[in-house]
C-alpha cells in the first residue's frame, strides 16, 4: 500500500488523476479514507493496470475537515513492478 496524507476542507470536491502500469496486468484500488478511523469516505475506486503507462482519474466530495489519506492499494501486485507518475490531487473549482 502506498498512501499519503493531506489535508482536505469539508464539502470540496476534489479531482485525483494518476498514470500508472505493472509489469502484468493486475487490479488495484485507490482511496481517501480518514486518518485516524479508517472510514472511507471517497469509496474505493478499482483500476486495472496493463503493461502500457495509462492514466485513471476519479472524483470524490469531502465530508469532513482535515487529515485524511490518499490510498493506493496493491494487494494483488504479486511480485511484478508496478509504476506511478503525474499523481494530481486538486479541488474542483
Amino acid at each position: 500500500m502506498l498512501y499519503q496524507s493531506v489535508l482536505f476542507e469539508k464539502g470540496a470536491t476534489y479531482d485525483i488523476s494518476f498514470d500508472a502500469k505493472s509489469d502484468s496486468e493486475i487490479q488495484i484500488i485507490s482511496n481517501v479514507s480518514q486518518d485516524g478511523t479508517w472510514t472511507n469516505i471517497s469509496g474505493d475506486k478499482r483500476f486495472k493496470l496493463t503493461n502500457v503507462m495509462s492514466s485513471y482519474s476519479y472524483q470524490f466530495t469531502m465530508s469532513e475537515d482535515g487529515a485524511a489519506l490518499f490510498q493506493l492499494c496493491l494487494g494483488t501486485a504479486g511480485t511484478g513492478k508496478v509504476y506511478f507518475d503525474n499523481t494530481v490531487i486538486r479541488e474542483k473549482s
